[in-house]
């Protein structure tokens, strides 16, 4: 009789469920192998066996209000509508956290986090999902076939099985079922927060069973997304007891004033290419540990020789909707929510189009895209940019890709147009386009550039061509000689090299500045990130005033140069020649980039106390500034900054 038991049958039930989660671990390592190449298989096994407690988490907190519906003794549960009730909430709860975990196999390639609630967001908030769905469905059709089997799995075994269990049979005694209930709420109280320690797991929660890098692989896509709903709101650390007392340390205000010369009154033009890697550039990898490195992009290669280079950059994300607010206003993104996202998307910044308006420039976004993709629209009406110039603005279907937008190629040459009638100076950005996924390119483009080893090569060919034919429209033209030309990243994208496939490489950039009237050489190794780009502009201006950036100039000789970024639950930090990782309380990795380039052997046990003082001061004042400057609203000098 224990088979018909109730509390048995719901033991099955859930374990049948924690099976599964165990299958899609399985599926998610060997759909990214390669981000997991260095993992062996005793570690394998044994973030499996870790992992089941993040399993146990999500399970319960996806069933326990299944698990009270199934143990509440009341003469309703006999009825048809209760069942089916109970039986379809089981159904699309499940189905809808395993179809984010499906999603995961191949979106956790691009971004190396696991999805996060952010998702919901992205989903009703913008067209970009069902625009490229169609196209989703076609490259990624395997997915579909084991969503099919997945949902039939679920129709065929679970809805019997819930109905059994609905018709199970009670204790006898309205005590003991009473008690039945109370044991099994408990139980869900006690895997929600993951056992009886003190603080509920959270992400950051797998650091203690692995490293920062191998953490997807111990928490699974439902647990990740119920551990950041409603986790936008910041909480300011109190590793100092003021926020004066975390500025002696670190203070994002600049004060450029008492300049030797006159303000430049250069043109800007900003180039974010899409998901272009620091991997993909020949002339950034003169050095590749691999003899049989190829490179995608003659045309940067031949002008970073005559620009001023950073060996060293890093993005502060791993989002195009991250890039544009570490790059055009200096603020990192060190939440789990895209600040355009968040509560605090209408604090005040001090973007580089505002700052420069007092000085009478003219400012552009250029993109694309059709309007309202990722937010870009809703940034630029925030950051103060005068002019946003998109897909419907450029008004002309025969160049549209079919899916994103328009090619790179005549939007470039666009944007030279507009430029050349714009009112002069100007600050202009252009985020490129053709090299995002499904890396669709002309048709008379077809086979003209190397494929390379990833399918994201061939576009990016495409693009650096793109930029070749707008330099050479656009050196003829009076503007082009008083401008600065930047070039960076967004983010990184696949990655092919084994340096590149490290807790670093995947933040790896391009960052260089084009300066048309002194093409002199420079190659720095310093450190640079994002939020530096704001402030290298304001100084190579000879800006007077004040601003907020989470950066630093980088022709500042004085300046050590950090970078610092936010994923999996964990900080992290290039400083000094390590990268540390941080979890909000405690250092849990350390590797010496000097001597550790694929970051295989952690030091943290091994740092003497001086070191690891010396970085948590920075680290902690970092984070701690951050946390109270956008809490507070505090991120422009117009905000008490």
């Amino acid at each position: 009789m224990i088979k018909k038991n109730i509390n048995f049958r719901l033991f099955v039930l859930l374990s049948t469920l924690l099976l599964i989660y165990s299958v899609f671990r399985l599926l998610f390592f060997l759909f990214n192998q390669s981000y997991f190449n260095e993992i062996t298989f005793t570690e394998l096994c044994s973030l499996f066996f870790y992992g089941s407690r993040f399993d146990l988490s999500a399970i319960f907190y996806i069933n326990s209000i299944i698990i009270l519906l199934l143990l509440v003794p009341l003469k309703v549960r006999k009825r048809k509508f209760y069942q089916n009730t109970v039986k379809y909430l089981f159904l699309i709860l499940n189905l809808l956290a395993l179809l984010f975990s499906i999603i995961d196999f191949v979106y956790f390639r691009y971004i190396n986090t696991r999805t996060t609630a952010e998702i919901f967001q992205y989903i009703f908030m913008s067209t970009d999902v069902w625009v490229l769905m169609p196209q989703f469905f076609v490259d990624f059709w395997y997915l579909f076939l084991i969503l099919t089997l997945l949902i039939f799995i679920f129709i065929k075994f679970y809805s019997s099985l819930l109905i059994n269990l609905i018709n199970s049979e009670f204790p006898k005694s309205f005590f003991l079922k009473f008690l039945s209930l109370i044991i099994w709420l408990a139980v869900s109280l006690f895997f929600m927060r993951g056992g009886a320690q003190l603080r509920p797991i959270n992400i950051a929660s797998a650091s203690q069973y692995t490293c920062s890098k191998y953490i997807p692989l111990v928490i699974n896509t439902p647990f990740n997304i119920i551990k950041t709903i409603n986790k936008d709101k910041i909480k300011v650390s109190n590793y100092f007891s003021s926020i004066q007392e975390v500025e002696k340390i670190y203070k994002p205000l600049h004060c450029y004033y008492k300049r030797e010369n006159a303000f430049r009154n250069k043109n800007i033009v900003v180039f974010i290419l899409e998901s272009f890697s620091k991997e993909y550039i020949g002339a950034l990898n003169l050095n590749a540990a691999d003899e049989n490195y190829k490179g995608y992009t003659p045309f940067l290669d031949s002008i970073i020789g005559h620009s001023i280079v950073f060996d060293n950059a890093y993005a502060n994300g791993k989002r195009s909707i991250d890039a544009t607010l570490s790059i055009l206003a200096g603020v990192p993104n060190l939440m789990n929510t895209a600040y355009i996202l968040s509560d605090y998307s209408a604090n005040g910044i001090n973007s580089i189009a505002g700052l420069l308006a007092p000085m009478n420039y003219t400012s552009w976004f250029f993109h694309g895209g059709t309007n309202g993709t990722m937010g870009f629209d809703n940034f630029v009406r925030l950051a103060e940019f005068d002019h946003y110039f998109g897909r419907n603005e450029y008004n002309n279907e025969n160049d549209f890709d079919g899916k994103w937008g328009i090619y790179d190629e005549p939007f470039f040459q666009q944007m030279a147009k507009e430029l050349d009638v714009s009112p002069k100076p100007f600050v202009s950005v252009m985020f490129t386009l053709s090299s995002h996924h499904p890396y669709t390119i002309p048709e008379k483009y077809i086979n003209v550039f190397p494929k390379g080893n990833l399918d994201i090569h061939e576009s990016i060919g495409y693009t650096d061509n793109a930029l070749k034919l707008f330099f050479e429209t656009s050196s003829k033209m009076d503007w082009f000689e008083n401008t600065i030309f930047v070039f960076t990243a967004d983010h990184t994208s696949e990655s092919y090299y084994s340096e590149y496939n490290t807790k670093r490489g995947q933040y790896a950039v391009p960052l260089f500045f084009y300066i048309p009237d002194n093409q002199t050489p420079i190659r720095s190794s310093q450190i640079a990130q994002h939020t530096d780009i704001l402030p290298t502009l304001m100084d190579l201006l000879n800006y007077e005033g004040r601003f907020i950036a989470f950066g630093n100039s980088l022709l500042d000789t004085n300046y050590d140069g950090i970078s610092v970024n936010f994923a999996n639950g964990l900080y992290q930090m290039i400083y000094n020649n390590y990268l540390m990782s941080f979890d909000g309380r405690n250092f849990i990795e350390a590797y010496d980039l000097n001597n550790d380039n694929l970051l295989e052997n952690n030091i943290i046990n091994s740092l003497n106390a001086d070191s690891i003082l010396k970085f948590e001061s920075l680290f902690k004042a970092y984070i701690q500034s951050y946390q109270y400057r956008m809490s507070m609203n505090m991120l422009s000098v117009n905000k008490n900054g």
